[in-house]
């Protein structure tokens, strides 16, 4: 059926497709689910691309979203990002533990993988 699956497995062959304008235009300005399905998708693409679309969800207002650019880029992500995740760190309330934790979590997986 035309236009079936959900948004993550059309933001994941948009990946695949490498169609970083559609990707931008469709859910980089899109709902809570879009931007969700966005960092999902380009954990399975570990190009500049995909970093550049995924680091600024990590200024989401929706801390849910933030939370999968966090893991995603910990995934994906280079040396350069972990200043970013630095950066959002420092900003982060100490009481918000969850975040503060991802985040570490993937500064230390990001060194693992680029080490």
């Amino acid at each position: 059926m035309f236009g079936s699956g959900s948004k993550e497995e059309k933001a994941a062959k948009l990946v695949k497709k490498r169609n970083w304008k559609k990707l931008r235009e469709k859910y980089l300005t899109g709902d809570k689910e879009s931007l969700l399905a966005l960092a999902k998708a380009c954990a399975a693409d570990n190009s500049d691309d995909c970093c550049n679309l995924v680091t600024p969800l990590l200024d989401a207002a929706d801390e849910e979203v933030q939370l999968a650019a966090i893991e995603t880029l910990g995934k994906i992500g280079t040396d350069h990002v972990i200043a970013l995740l630095r950066q959002l760190f420092a900003k982060t309330p100490e009481s918000n533990q969850k975040l503060r934790s991802a985040i570490l979590a993937s500064i230390e997986q990001i060194r693992k993988n680029n080490g």
